[in-house]
């Protein structure tokens, strides 16, 4: 998460009280921990109005969880035979989708599937590690060059 934080400057005043057993319990999932950080930190933020990163609680829950079933049914299409579920954490405004991977409960957090409208790609970093690259250009495939420092966060309206 430093490595993030040091991109993203926290904004003033956001911390959240979220009861994370009862939303991990509500998911089926525990959360990473670079994650939760991140959204007690921040909270529902969109990064340069393109990237968002979703929270699974609140008025939000319904879109992020709606969003992860249509990824896992994207998943399932592309992978027959293929039991994966996704829980979408983030995408773009381009549609790019960005997801955990999850095998019964047990949700991978040191990887992300990544939609990218036609095709399922998977990297091999946590969370905050993932942010980080993108926003350093360092994948480059999600057409995320407009991402370049400095970089603003706005959390979204309460």
């Amino acid at each position: 998460m430093n490595e993030l934080t040091a991109l993203l400057a926290p904004p003033d005043g956001s911390s959240s009280n979220v009861d994370w057993l009862t939303v991990e319990d509500e998911w089926k999932v525990r959360f990473p921990e670079d994650y939760v950080a991140f959204v007690e930190a921040y909270g529902l933020a969109t990064i340069d109005e393109f990237l968002t990163i979703e929270v699974p609680f609140g008025p939000e829950r319904a879109a992020m969880a709606e969003a992860s079933q249509s990824a896992t049914d994207d998943f399932r299409e592309g992978h027959p035979g293929e039991s994966l579920r996704m829980v979408l954490w983030g995408s773009t405004i381009g549609g790019v989708r960005f997801c955990w991977g999850v095998d019964g409960d047990r949700l991978d957090g040191n990887s992300v599937h990544v939609w990218n409208f036609d095709e399922w790609t998977r990297h091999e970093r946590d969370f905050s590690g993932f942010v980080a690259a993108l926003l350093r250009g360092e994948i480059d495939e999600y057409k995320i060059d407009a991402l370049l420092p400095p970089v603003q966060v706005k959390p979204e309206p309460a």
